[in-house]
């Protein structure tokens, strides 16, 4: 079954350069759907999550990958990396936070690594933004007809 969103597939030869041979390390692993797509290309995964239940996820669709759950503004769990996958997890944080997870990352890469990111608009209501007004035609819920 191909993945529901294949995003990843295009920067595997990418992954593949740059990881040194090192884990590539995942911030914001989720249910491990990417992790799967790295792991199953033949790099070693490490990945966290805040959630109990996606870790949980996560290590049953990846045995092979290690999973710690935890903020991930918390030390990470490995020294060097040259991957750094953070897909749709770096913009849910105040703009210094997400400064510092950026300068962090940075330190945590090789020389030759790379940061992979995904962000999402404010305004993407179709993928995870919340607290936003309703996007332009959008019906509320309160109304009624």
């Amino acid at each position: 079954m191909a993945p529901r969103d294949p995003w990843l597939a295009r920067w595997l030869p990418l992954i593949g350069r740059r990881a040194a041979g090192l884990p590539v390390f995942e911030l914001g692993c989720g249910g491990g759907r990417d992790s799967e797509v790295l792991a199953k290309a033949g790099h070693q995964v490490v990945g966290v999550d805040l959630s109990a239940k996606a870790i949980a996820n996560a290590r049953g669709r990846v045995p092979s990958a290690t999973f710690h759950c935890q903020d991930i503004r918390a030390p990470f769990p490995v020294e060097r990396a040259g991957v750094v996958i953070a897909s749709l997890s770096l913009h849910y944080f105040p703009w210094p936070e997400t400064e510092t997870l950026a300068e962090r990352t940075r330190q945590l890469l090789v020389p030759s690594g790379v940061l992979l990111c995904r962000l999402n608009s404010t305004n993407d209501h179709h993928f995870g933004a919340s607290g936003h007004p309703p996007a332009a035609g959008a019906r509320s819920a309160s109304r009624k007809g």
